[in-house]
């Protein structure tokens, strides 16, 4: 029974592995030094815009921007958003860089921030950047983007997107916080976090169940075969 155990829990942890190795977390920094803002109208020519292709099926899962804008005549600092949107338009995300309504230069910080819903690209893999004004002041443009400046996305996805880099995500779970120690600590990274696949994925597995007799916290819930 314990060798059918080990075969079952091999082939899972090894479609876990495969699956875990084909998915990435990436973050993406987008240079918006220049970038400017007029007004709500999405098709305004003064409202930069750019296109981040992601990759199919890529869910962005966290927005944010940094840096410094000037707002002329009687524009405010607070009527600048950041329009992220899905290829579509379906779903789409208005991220505020400001909370003080007044006109001038000022630096800003919004750091990456989860989206209440995601934001997926879908088959294209497309993702529009954006930036609008909620009112449309005078003179134009209302606002101008410093040197320096970024626009930045976190995604989940297959492939890491040209200037995107990859995110190590610490999972809630881990060897650790279930409270192995030592050799089984060791052991269980071998095969729950390290991402081992084929020969060594198995030569792990087999370690852990002729010591053990137990399984790792990663593979508690992958399905039994019976036999």
């Amino acid at each position: 029974m314990l060798k059918q155990l080990g075969k079952t829990l091999i082939v899972g942890l090894a479609m876990f592995a495969s699956s875990a190795v084909m998915a990435g977390t990436f973050q993406c920094s987008i240079n918006a030094g220049g970038f400017t803002s007029n007004s709500s109208t999405t098709s305004d020519p003064l409202n930069s815009k750019t296109i981040l292709s992601l990759g199919p099926n890529a869910i962005v899962t966290h927005t944010g921007a940094a840096g410094t804008m000037t707002h002329y005549g009687i524009s405010w600092w607070c009527e600048t958003r950041v329009r992220f949107a899905d290829n579509d338009a379906v779903t789409a995300y208005d991220l505020p860089l400001s909370g003080t309504c007044s006109p001038g230069t000022t630096a800003f910080n919004v750091p990456l921030t989860p989206l209440v819903t995601p934001i997926g690209t879908g088959a294209t893999g497309i993702l529009n950047v954006q930036v609008l004004e909620t009112f449309n002041d005078s003179p134009s443009p209302d606002a101008l983007w410093a040197d320096g400046s970024t626009i930045s996305v976190q995604y989940t996805g297959d492939t890491a997107a040209e200037g995107c880099t990859p995110v190590v995500v610490e999972p809630t779970t881990t060897c650790a916080s279930e409270g192995y120690t030592g050799t089984k600590l060791e052991w269980c990274k071998n095969i729950c976090e390290r991402g081992y696949t084929g020969s060594t994925l198995a030569m792990w597995i087999r370690r852990w169940t002729d010591r053990y007799r137990t399984l790792p916290y990663c593979a508690l819930e992958q399905p039994q075969q019976e036999g």
